[in-house]
């Protein structure tokens, strides 16, 4: 897809998702690479929408991702060998869950 000449990227945020998400953040730190959870909470649990009545189980999907989502380091400074270093840290972290589970 050709991109807009008139347009460029944020950088803003780079979300993965991951069933064991806090042990990939822990194993993440463990390597100095910062990470973050930016939406820990769905929005139909938010107190502000507390008033349209939804209960935890009314959209489930949501709240998986809710549990799972990573926030990756992403910002334009970033250098492609950090980028193959956070990349190989999430291969091996895969790769180690994998191998436990078989």
């Amino acid at each position: 897809q050709a991109r807009d000449p008139r347009a460029s990227h944020v950088y803003h945020l780079f979300v993965v998702r991951s069933p064991n998400r806090d042990a990939l953040q822990a194993h993440l730190a463990s390597l100095g690479i910062e990470t973050a959870v930016h939406y820990p909470v769905p929005v139909h649990l938010m107190g502000a929408y507390r008033h349209l009545g939804y209960r935890a189980g009314a959209f489930p999907e949501a709240e998986r991702a809710s549990r799972e989502v990573l926030s990756l380091p992403m910002y334009p400074e970033l250098a492609d060998a950090q980028i193959d270093r956070v990349a190989d840290a999430v291969h091996r972290f895969r790769g180690a869950v994998l191998s436990d589970t078989r």
